[in-house]
C-alpha cells in the first residue's frame, strides 16, 4: 500500500471514524479531493455508495459534473446514486447561496440517513479545508467551537459526518491522483472567484501562511478543538437526557455555554443545526436581564426564539404567527382551527380505547401538562414516534402516509408546551406522555378534519 493510503487508513482506524458502519456513503462531487476520497475508501471496505448532488447552479457544467461522477462509478463498479436540490428555488431571503446549497445538503443527508447508526456519511475535507474554515470563521467572530469546527467526526441533525482527509494537505491528494493516472476530474470554475470569502482566503491567505509554521497552526486547532469538545460536553451534560432549555438554565449557566446550550437543544428537539449568531446572544442576554416573558428573537436569521413562562421553543420566520395557538384542553374540551377540531375528554382505560385510530389518541394527563401547542410543519420537524427507538423526520413519516397531499399540507404538529412533537394527527404519535398501568388520569383526543382532502 502506497503511503499516503497506509496514512488514511491508520488515521480512520485510530480515530475509530468508521466502526459500526455497516454501510458508508461517500459524498462524491467530482474534484479531485473527493474524487481520491472514493477511491480510497473503495479500497478500504465494502458497502459504499458514491452519491452526487445537483445543486442546480452552473448550467451545462454542473450537468456535465454528475454525467461524469456517473461514468467513473460504472468504470469502478462502485454503486452511484444522484440527487437534484436545486438551491435557487429554495434559497430563503437574505441566504447566501454558499449558505443555501449547505443548508440543502445538510438536510438532503438527514432525510437520507434519520439517525441510522449503521450508515455514515463521508466528505473529502483536507487539511487545508481545516486552515480555510479556521481563517473564514475566525473574521465571523466565531467561539472555539466554530473556529474548529471543521472535525474528523462530527454530529449535525442526526447524521454522523466523517472527513477521512483531515490527515493530508491539498497538494499530496493532487499528487497522489496525478501519480495514478487520474486527471480528468472536475473542476469548479467558481473556486476561482474571488467574490467569494473562502476562494479569497485561499487564493491570498493561505499562500502567505505556508511561509509560517504551518505545522504549528495545525496543532493550536487540536488544542482549540479540546477545549470546544470539553465545553460541548459541560453543555450536554446541562441538557441532561431530556435535553429541555429553559430561562431557569440560561440564567444559570456562563452567557459562553449559551451557544453550545442553543444547538445542541436545536438539534435534540427540533433537528436543526443552529449557527446561533453573537448579536442575537446579545439580545438574548438583554431580555434575560429585563426578564421579559414572552418574547421573541431572531436566533439565525432563519428562527425566532420565543420564551413563554420559562420555556423556549423555535418558530420559523416564515411561519405565520398566528398559526401558533396554545390550547387549555382541560378548560376548552374543542379547539377549531379552521382546518381541524381536535376534542379532549377524560377516559377510562382500556375499555374506552379506539384500536388503530390514528386519529384519535390517549395519553398521561399528568405527563402531557394541561396545555398543547399546536403550529405547522416545519423543516427538519423529528421526533420519537411510539413503539420506535430511533428519533425520525416527521417529514419522512408524512411521506410514508397513505393521506393526499392536501390532507398533508393541513395537518398541525401537537406539541408539548416545550416544544417536544406529540403527535401528526392521522399519520404518528410520539412515545412521550405514554399511559402505562400507573397512570391516575388519562385524556382521549381526537382529530376531525374541517377541510376537503
Amino acid at each position: 500500500m502506497d503511503d499516503l493510503a497506509t496514512r488514511v487508513s491508520a488515521f480512520i482506524t485510530e480515530s475509530g471514524m468508521l466502526d459500526g458502519a455497516d454501510r458508508l456513503l461517500v459524498g462524491f462531487s467530482g474534484g479531485p479531493d473527493s474524487t481520491a476520497l472514493l477511491l480510497l475508501l473503495a479500497g478500504h471496505r465494502g458497502n459504499i455508495e458514491a452519491v452526487h448532488l445537483h445543486h442546480g447552479l452552473r448550467a451545462d457544467a454542473a450537468d456535465g459534473d454528475r454525467d461524469w461522477c456517473r461514468a467513473f462509478c460504472e468504470h469502478r463498479n462502485i454503486p452511484f446514486s444522484t440527487a437534484e436540490l436545486d438551491v435557487p428555488a429554495h434559497r430563503l431571503p437574505g441566504e447566501s447561496v454558499e449558505m443555501a446549497a449547505r443548508r440543502q445538503r445538510l438536510d438532503y443527508w438527514a432525510d437520507r440517513v434519520t439517525d441510522d447508526e449503521s450508515t455514515i456519511v463521508a466528505l473529502g475535507h483536507h487539511l487545508d479545508d481545516r486552515l480555510e474554515t479556521f481563517l473564514q470563521r475566525l473574521f465571523r467572530s466565531s467561539n472555539a467551537s466554530g473556529l474548529c469546527g471543521l472535525r474528523s467526526i462530527s454530529r449535525v441533525a442526526g447524521v454522523r459526518f466523517v472527513r477521512p482527509l483531515l490527515c493530508i494537505r491539498r497538494r499530496e491528494i493532487l499528487s497522489w491522483l496525478e501519480q495514478r493516472g487520474i486527471n480528468d476530474y472536475r473542476v469548479d470554475a467558481s473556486n476561482t472567484d474571488e467574490s467569494i470569502g473562502r476562494n479569497r482566503i485561499r487564493a491570498r491567505l493561505m499562500p502567505l501562511l505556508e511561509t509560517f509554521n504551518t505545522a504549528g497552526a495545525l496543532a493550536s486547532l487540536d488544542l482549540l478543538e479540546q477545549d470546544a469538545l470539553c465545553l460541548e460536553r459541560q453543555s450536554a451534560a446541562v441538557l441532561g437526557d431530556t435535553g429541555e432549555l429553559s430561562t431557569d438554565i440560561l440564567q444559570e449557566s456562563d452567557p459562553c455555554m449559551w451557544p453550545r446550550l442553543l444547538r445542541q437543544w436545536g438539534q435534540r428537539q427540533y433537528g436543526f443545526d443552529l449557527t446561533v449568531r453573537r448579536a442575537a446572544i446579545e439580545r438574548l442576554r438583554k431580555v434575560l436581564d429585563r426578564a421579559s416573558d414572552p418574547c421573541r428573537i431572531d436566533i439565525d436569521g432563519r428562527f425566532f426564539l420565543q420564551f413563554e413562562k420559562g420555556r423556549l421553543y423555535l418558530q420559523a420566520k416564515d411561519s405565520e404567527p398566528d398559526a401558533v395557538c396554545t390550547w387549555n384542553w382541560r378548560e376548552q374540551v374543542a379547539l377549531e382551527t379552521g382546518t381541524l377540531c381536535l376534542e379532549s375528554r377524560l377516559v377510562e382505560m382500556p375499555a374506552d380505547r379506539c384500536s388503530g385510530d390514528s386519529w384519535c389518541e390517549y395519553w398521561d394527563a399528568e405527563q402531557l401538562g394541561n396545555e398543547l401547542t399546536l403550529r405547522p410543519r416545519q423543516p427538519g420537524d423529528r421526533m420519537l414516534p411510539f413503539g420506535s427507538d430511533q428519533v425520525t423526520r416527521v417529514k419522512k413519516l408524512l411521506s410514508n402516509s397513505p393521506l393526499g397531499g392536501s390532507i398533508k399540507r393541513a395537518l398541525p404538529i401537537v406539541c408539548h408546551v416545550d416544544g417536544t412533537i406529540l403527535w401528526v394527527p392521522g399519520v404518528r404519535r410520539a412515545a412521550a406522555a405514554r399511559v402505562t398501568a400507573e397512570s391516575s388520569e388519562v385524556v382521549q383526543v381526537t382529530c376531525r378534519l374541517l377541510t376537503d382532502g
